[in-house]
């Protein structure tokens, strides 16, 4: 007789093993919460959720936890947010960005430098939005000052050559 019943760890009552869920983890096959504290759980869903993580212990410990993950975790959840980010923003594939690096050398494109801090800038197109390749902070931002003119650039070009500092 005490076999066929089983006391619910949720709600306290003894209740007939076939009011619990199968459960192959279970100590005699089947959960220790009973079908309807399951489905109670389920239909409070968030707000259940909400109540247990709303107590003060509890709230400290899952910021606690979730501190200790990113710290564990940092560097992966950091280049998983950047090819987010850059899928996202610039409509490129994954792996496109380390592909470009790769072609370019791991150099900027215009004046072929090596970053040594900082990670090379996606430059492109603001009006179609073409990326164009990758390049070094000061001539990404070189780029912009100019307003992505080749016109200014050129007469910028031309000054440099022109003037004498002697």
């Amino acid at each position: 007789m005490a076999e066929d019943r089983k006391e619910c760890t949720r709600c306290g009552e003894w209740k007939l093993i076939c009011e619990f869920p199968k459960d192959k983890k279970g100590r005699n096959g089947y959960a220790s919460i009973c079908k309807a504290c399951v489905l109670t759980r389920r239909q409070k869903g968030y707000e259940y959720q909400k109540e247990y993580w709303d107590k003060p212990g509890n709230k400290a410990r899952k910021k606690e936890n979730a501190r200790k993950s990113y710290l564990r975790n940092r560097e992966k959840i950091l280049e998983r947010n950047r090819t987010r980010n850059i899928s996202r923003r610039y409509g490129l594939p994954v792996g496109a960005f380390e592909e470009m690096l790769a072609r370019q050398g791991g150099r900027c494109r215009i004046c072929g430098m090596k970053p040594k801090k900082r990670r090379l800038h996606i430059d492109h197109d603001h009006d179609s939005g073409a990326v164009r390749g990758l390049l070094c902070q000061r001539c990404n931002h070189m780029l912009g000052n100019a307003k992505d003119n080749p016109a200014i650039l050129r007469m910028g070009a031309l000054y440099l050559e022109e003037s004498s500092f002697e």
